[in-house]
């Protein structure tokens, strides 16, 4: 079994305003990048629209966990795909 965890902490859960939470995600973002947020807070999905928008407009796509890592190694533990 393989781990997957997060390149790019939004730190959603301690920022509870979406302007920051999209801010560190922009700042933040790398190709490969795996973005940790919690859809449990408001302010963390309200956020979404200006992160996809601005990582949209400089080229990112976005993808599943899947996709993005492809065949995984047993035992392994993956922080993005770079």
């Amino acid at each position: 079994m393989s781990s997957i965890l997060w390149s790019v902490d939004t730190r959603d859960w301690a920022d509870r305003n979406s302007n920051i939470v999209c801010n560190r995600a922009i700042s933040n973002a790398r190709p490969g990048a795996i973005v940790l947020m919690h859809d449990i807070h408001r302010t963390s999905v309200e956020a979404v629209p200006c992160i996809l928008q601005n990582l949209s407009s400089q080229g990112y796509q976005f993808v599943t966990v899947d996709k993005l890592l492809g065949n995984l190694q047993s035992g392994y533990i993956y922080y993005s795909a770079k």
